[in-house]
């Protein structure tokens, strides 16, 4: 009995080490809380991400910002600014971005690399991710 009990316990163990030693996909990334860092250490964005939707809070600026979240693929999804974001790109030096199109290049082990395209301008905009790992 106590041989079999030390198994079952060596044998949940190994498996409870197996499974957070996996390596993150881009589907893990599909919600959670991330952090974008500007050129200096003291402009950053709070980018909050669950189901369709998207929040970026600047913390130079008191309005956040909202998209729709549409996935195309595994490590690929556009972000469509709301009403709301659009009235504000209106009525502030911001740009109209567009539909911005994002892809995950690389997951590392507490952030990811993703390129950023936009649909009314043309250029590529490359960035580190950090993220919370739950």
């Amino acid at each position: 009995m106590i041989k079999t009990n030390f198994i079952i316990l060596l044998l949940t163990t190994l498996v409870c080490f197996s499974i957070s030693g996996q390596k993150l996909t881009c589907k893990d990334l599909k919600n959670g809380v991330f952090t974008i860092f500007g050129d200096s250490t003291k402009t950053q964005t709070t980018i909050i991400r669950k189901g369709n939707s998207q929040t970026e809070k600047h913390n130079e600026s008191s309005t956040p910002l909202q998209f729709k979240v549409k996935w195309v693929n595994e490590c690929t999804y556009t972000l469509i600014p709301s009403k709301e974001t659009l009235k504000q790109f209106k009525e502030s030096e911001l740009p109209d971005i567009g539909v911005l199109t994002v892809t995950i290049l690389e997951i590392r082990d507490n952030s990811y690399i993703q390129s950023s395209t936009s649909s009314v301008y043309n250029f590529v905009y490359t960035s580190e991710m950090f993220f919370t790992k739950n």
